[in-house]
């Protein structure tokens, strides 16, 4: 009886209904389901299913627009009884219909694209969400609807926050802000500036830009109280609380904390996901104010909660309270206890790693490697599952160096290679988040993040004697971002279309720039409010451009990005991590690199060289230098008031020779090379190693002190990738040097007059060949257009350097500056740049990274050998050690061998042998002689040509005579 009903019913409902019947049969169920709301879910989807069919059988083409209709409310139906993947079959299906109506309205297509979008978000299927998210902002855009277009905005900011990419995400928030703005002042619109306001907070906190965070906060909780919604205002005081903690006001971030629970009390949400967060938060607090006993209370109340309202373990805030648990057991001193809190955290956020049992955690549970890889689903955000894993290697590590732990089954030494298993593991999720980054400011982020780890890392290594392990891990805290960089302009140049696409990247990226510019002049002027807004329209919109044209980009040219990104972690991995440390250095084996890492409790040095016996090995140490004495030391030098002080000259000796003691003294009685490489890192950055001295010394002068300049040939990296990268150019066709030196500069500028730079230029360029541009002829138009035909570039002339937030680094020209961005959208295959010019090694300095100095993008963009200065220079000491290291360029030696001879020479002939005057220059990259070829005079040539056919001509002519 049963299946001959199914088929009555199925008869029934495929019957032909006409447009009126179809519009009123689905409006009832509407209706319906506003009244009887979550009880009647699914029955409305299944009568709509029905009436889909029904209709879809009968109505024409023309009306097809209500058959759409039934299936995006039969998605929204299936989305709010989060069943997602019916919810996208709905949408796709009134996509598609709506797709094939060339009368549509195209919001209608926007908005189910942004409806999809949210499916696929609610999935956390983030790649396809940011697609449709892209597709519904670009069309809806066009047509002014400012509602939804600011939800699409809105929705791409939370899956990027999702995605960890904070700098697009607040991109996206405030142009979502600005759409709401002008949307209107309903309720609806009002509680989505209202949340916007609220993610907006969020991810200026994650920034720690703490003072607009505040102010978004604040404006949001404003917001919502005007609406009476207790429920979210107690949610801004989450918010606020977390900004306390961050700024370590832990009482502060308690009474925020109890206004939340306070307003969640009133509402009877006590056991709700925001209590549960809330009374984390104060266990967190009071962990730090070292009241253990609360904090534990705290912490069982926060997990009770969440037991209760989660169904099982494997929820991000279940994670976040074991995490804290065992942050707690760790401050108690109770490793073990700590280390299984931490293997519970992890179990919570990977639902499918579940090694041995997941309740009862066996002692041999905690010493498993978690499984990630591309395609691993993690339950939650990846900087806490980086966290855990970190914080689990860091007490295996601890166990294993600790003889008064006795562990089942596992030696001390199988325990040593588990925590340096778990390093790496920690490493290759590092690199997966940045790989999955496309701003570089979010790639810095992820680099920073990392700093901790590799210093634990290589702690460990050092204290297991494995040099390769622990240079591996200092080479990944070093130049990453460099070093894509200079991969990705080695594979545009095999590529004339994706050399194209990044062109064009680049000319976006200048648009920002320009416009970052004005809004920065508009605010110094104190312009008019409204045209101030103005600016941060167009400026917010061209970085919405430029992020939806790098979305595409990456998306259309993901082959040539996988080996960008892939490139340095291949190398590092294949050519230290398992095979040679000097592997950098193929069959040079006249170098010695240094390579420094400061991390903030322990700094190490690896001294690495190739050599045929065992009195060239390798070796690293534990350095230890006073931080004091090394800005003492680098603010004497910068300062040349001090030459002629006795006092400053006995601190100068003393200092110099302490730093060598410190930082090289490992050196004496070892065979060391004659060529020094020295890859600095943290505030060594600032140091020029070769005004350090090898020995005491009672001169009273600086001429007669023993400098390592003296002993050595000194050159300087970002990294040993890099480095490997710096390989001079074959023979071509590039003629001599290109020499630039404005000399005079805008009377608006302060900028001194510079005669010694025409001087410098034009010896310089008569004895190599080449072109000058001096003066006026010195604009940047002019640099930029020739850059590209010579292998020298020699810029002698004013820089500045920035280590502010809001200045940037440039070069002065004769009409205007060159600021760093700008730097990356320049085209050259120059074999050497020397910027004879100030502080061109300066900038503000990135944890992880380096710093962003000129210098720094000069190399970015494909320049292997660069020369700078690392402070204000003088300008006839410049004057006479320039000409010196091209007259020693011009001999046939190498580069960091004809710098040291020209400084050398400086020292010896000079009364002033401060090394003010002279260590500023120093030479990075390839050390490889330089030959440049003459520039061609083709008008002479053209002309000797005419006379010769004029000679022949005569010559025959007389014959037949």
């Amino acid at each position: 009886m049963r299946p001959l009903l199914l088929i009555l019913l199925s008869i029934l409902t495929s019957v032909a209904l006409g447009q009126d019947d179809c519009l009123s049969q689905f409006k009832e169920i509407e209706s319906k389901a506003k009244s009887l709301k979550s009880v009647y879910y699914k029955e409305a989807t299944q009568k709509l299913d029905s009436l889909g069919k029904a209709c879809s059988a009968s109505l024409p083409m023309e009306k097809k627009d209500t058959l759409a209709l039934i299936y995006h409310k039969k998605g929204v139906y299936h989305y709010l009884l989060k069943e997602y993947i019916a919810s996208i079959k709905s949408y796709e299906q009134s996509l598609k219909i709506r797709l094939n109506d060339p009368q549509v309205d195209p919001v209608l297509i926007g908005h189910s694209h942004l409806n999809i979008a949210k499916a696929h978000k609610q999935m956390r299927n983030f790649a396809m969400a940011k697609e449709h998210l892209l597709t519904a902002y670009d069309t809806l855009v066009l047509h002014n609807n400012y509602k939804r277009t600011g939800e699409s905005c809105h929705e791409l900011a939370l899956v990027l926050w999702e995605l960890q990419d904070f700098y697009p995400a607040l991109d996206y928030a405030d142009q979502a802000a600005s759409y709401y703005k002008l949307a209107g002042q309903t309720r609806s619109i009002k509680k989505n500036q209202a949340a916007i306001l609220l993610l907006k907070g969020v991810l200026q906190a994650e920034l720690v830009h703490i003072e607009a965070a505040k102010q978004s906060y604040s404006q949001a909780r404003m917001l919502y109280q005007e609406l009476g919604l207790d429920f979210q205002v107690s949610k801004c005081w989450n918010n606020i609380a977390e900004l306390y903690y961050q700024q370590k006001h832990f009482d502060s971030a308690i009474l925020a904390y109890k206004h939340g629970l306070a307003l969640l009390e009133k509402i009877d949400y006590l056991k709700s996901p925001e209590a549960s967060q809330m009374y984390n938060g104060l266990g967190v607090c009071a962990k730090n104010l070292k009241m253990m006993f609360q904090a534990k209370v705290d912490y069982q109340k926060a997990y009770s909660i969440a037991k209760e309202v989660y169904a099982n373990e494997n929820h991000p805030d279940i994670a976040r309270i074991q995490e804290n648990l065992g942050d707690f057991h760790l401050a108690e001193r109770n490793s073990w206890e700590a280390l299984t809190y931490y293997e519970r955290a992890i179990q919570a956020m990977l639902p499918y790693y579940l090694p041995k049992s997941h309740n009862g955690l066996p002692d041999e549970v905690v010493f498993d490697l978690p499984k990630i890889n591309d395609s691993t689903f993690v339950n939650g955000d990846y900087g806490m599952l980086l966290r855990l894993i970190h914080s689990k290697a860091n007490i295996l590590s601890e166990l294993s160096f600790n003889k008064r732990h006795i562990f089942l089954g596992k030696d001390r030494e199988e325990l040593k290679e588990i925590a340096l298993r778990h390093y790496l593991l920690a490493d290759r999720l590092l690199f997966r988040m940045r790989k999955e980054q496309l701003h570089v400011n979010s790639h810095l982020y992820w680099v920073e993040k990392g700093k901790p780890l590799y210093e634990s890392a290589i702690t460990h290594c050092f204290k297991m004697n494995k040099l390769n392990e622990a240079l591996y891990f200092a080479e990944k805290s070093k130049a990453s971002i460099l070093l894509q960089g200079l991969k990705t302009r080695e594979i545009a140049k095999k590529s004339p279309e994706f050399q194209r696409v990044l062109e064009q990247e680049n000319q976006l990226k200048t648009e920002v720039f320009s416009l970052e510019n004005q809004l920065r002049d508009a605010f110094n002027k104190q312009i008019a409010s409204d045209s101030l807004q103005k600016i941060q329209g167009r400026l917010v919109r061209k970085r919405i451009e430029l992020h939806q044209f790098v979305f595409d980009l990456y998306e259309n040219h993901y082959k040539y990005f996988k080996a960008t990104f892939s490139y340095d972690d291949e190398y590092l991995r294949e050519d230290i991590l398992h095979g040679d440390a000097v592997v950098f250095l193929p069959g040079d084996k006249a170098k010695t690199a240094i390579q420094f890492f400061e991390g903030k409790k322990k700094s190490y040095a690896f001294f690495l060289q190739e050599g045929d016996s065992q009195k060239y090995k390798s070796w690293m140490l534990e350095v230890k230098w006073n931080r004091e004495t090394l800005k003492k030391f680098i603010d004497l030098i910068n300062d040349p008031s001090k030459a002629s002080k006795k006092e400053d000259l006995g601190n100068y000796k003393k200092w110099a020779y302490e730093l060598y003691s410190d930082l090289l003294g490992s050196m004496e009685g070892r065979e060391v090379r004659n060529k020094l490489v020295f890859i600095p890192d943290g505030s060594l950055q600032r140091l020029p190693f070769e005004a350090l001295l090898t020995a005491r010394n009672a001169a009273n002068s600086y001429k007669a002190l023993p400098y390592l300049i003296q002993k050595f040939n000194c050159s300087y990296a970002y990294s040993l990738a890099v480095l490997e990268q710096s390989r001079a150019f074959p023979e071509d066709e590039q003629w001599g040097v290109l020499g630039v030196a404005p000399v005079k500069f805008p009377k608006q500028e302060s900028f001194t007059f510079l005669p010694k730079s025409r001087e410098e230029v034009k010896n310089i360029v008569g004895k190599w060949s080449g072109k000058s541009l001096i003066e006026q002829k010195a604009s940047l138009e002019r640099f930029a257009r020739s850059i590209s035909r010579y292998k020298v570039i020699h810029l002698a002339t004013h820089a500045f350097a920035r280590r502010e937030e809001d200045g940037l680094p440039f070069i002065a020209f004769a009409d205007t500056q060159l600021y760093l961005p700008q730097i990356y959208g320049l085209r050259t295959d120059a074999e050497m740049i020397v910027l004879s010019a100030c502080q061109t090694l300066e900038g503000k300095d990135y944890q992880g990274e380096g710093i962003m100095s000129l210098t720094r993008a000069f190399r970015f963009i494909g320049v292997p050998s660069i020369v700078a200065s690392l402070w204000q220079a003088d300008e006839n000491s410049s004057y006479q050690i320039m000409i010196d290291f091209y007259n020693g360029l011009g001999e046939g030696i190498e580069k960091d061998e004809a710098l040291r001879n020209a400084k050398l020479s400086y020292i010896e002939s000079s009364e002033q042998a401060f090394p003010f005057y002279w260590a500023h220059m120093l030479h990075r990259g390839s050390t490889e002689p330089i030959k440049i070829n003459p520039e061609r005079n083709y008008s002479l040539l053209f002309f000797l040509g005419i006379i010769l056919l004029f000679a022949v001509g005569m010559i025959i002519f007389r014959r037949r005579s």
